[in-house]
């Protein structure tokens, strides 16, 4: 599998460090959440969600923001539903 590229968005670098510590609950309510504001698509979002695994969902969740550019929505989303990661990855 290739590595995941590395962003800086806000001070924070997400890429590795958002795919191996985001929890599954934490990414149920960021697919919720994008795909209400129109970030993702149903299709998207039922894409992400039929993953087997959850580092597979947030892979494929970075993987799709970050193509439509929208990675700082998804690390203000993330800031909201998680804040002990988001300062994780600020610190990283």
């Amino acid at each position: 599998m290739q590595s995941l590229p590395e962003f800086v968005v806000h001070g924070l670098r997400i890429g590795p460090g958002f795919v191996e510590r985001v929890s599954e609950a934490t990414l149920d309510s960021l697919l919720f959440t994008l795909h209400q504001c129109g970030a993702i698509t149903s299709e998207e979002e039922e894409y992400i969600r039929a993953a087997n695994q959850r580092s597979k969902k947030a892979r494929q969740l970075f993987d799709i923001v970050t193509k439509k550019g929208l990675s700082s929505l998804l690390m203000k989303n993330l800031k909201d539903e998680d804040t002990f990661l988001y300062q994780e990855l600020c610190l990283m």
